[in-house]
């Protein structure tokens, strides 16, 4: 299935010069998107698995678009994650490093 960011939302927010938007995808996926200053610097697709009633699992791939702050922009990703695992109704996170894959999946949409 091919992957689309369907809508990008506020639902936490962000410090003066940093906001954190969410959007939610069909089929229990999630966008997380983390914007510095109205730009998008970076984004997550999180993928809840239910393993028993008091074990859930989000995976989630990350993925940074700004090179010049990348350090920043994971470290924003995942103290956003581990702040929020109650929000994402998770007790444990995995956090799988796709920065390549995102990166060149947005210079195909930009191209476009």
């Amino acid at each position: 299935m091919k992957s689309e960011i369907l809508a990008l939302w506020h639902t936490l927010p962000g410090n003066s010069d940093t906001q954190f938007k969410w959007a939610v995808k069909q089929q229990n996926n999630r966008y997380i998107g983390v914007f510095h200053e109205n730009k998008l610097v970076g984004i997550m697709l999180t993928s809840v698995v239910v393993c028993s009633r008091e074990n859930v699992l989000v995976f989630a791939d990350v993925g940074v678009l700004d090179t010049h702050n990348e350090t920043d922009c994971l470290k924003m990703m995942v103290d956003f994650c581990t702040s929020n695992m109650s929000v994402l109704k998770c007790s444990r996170l995995l956090l799988i490093d796709r920065r390549d894959e995102v990166k060149k999946a947005f210079a195909n949409l930009n191209t476009r």
